[in-house]
């Protein structure tokens, strides 16, 4: 397993912001494809500019998911780019 860290801005290339409504919808998307994950709000910079950003923290096996998430979101919403990152599980001690 492996953790993976998604950085979703919210600013659309046309100057508007993806609403929390609609990044709601998206995460009907994620349910479908992961069943526990965790979303934290961010602030972020791309080509300079600030946006706000969601992070959305998953654990899986699966990369291939992580990427056509990544992909959706890019494609529903207009967006250049996902930051993607990925690390060991967390572990218990």
């Amino acid at each position: 397993m492996k953790n993976f860290s998604l950085f979703f801005g919210l600013n659309r290339p046309n100057g508007s912001k993806i609403s929390n409504q609609d990044f709601f919808k998206f995460l009907k998307i994620v349910d479908t494809i992961f069943p526990s994950y965790t979303v934290s709000n961010a602030v972020g910079s791309w080509h300079g500019l600030k946006e706000d950003t969601k992070i959305l923290q998953v654990t899986t096996n699966s990369r291939k998911d992580v990427l056509r998430l990544a992909e959706e979101y890019k494609n529903i919403f207009d967006q250049e780019a996902v930051g993607i990152t990925e690390a060991n599980p967390m572990e218990f001690v």
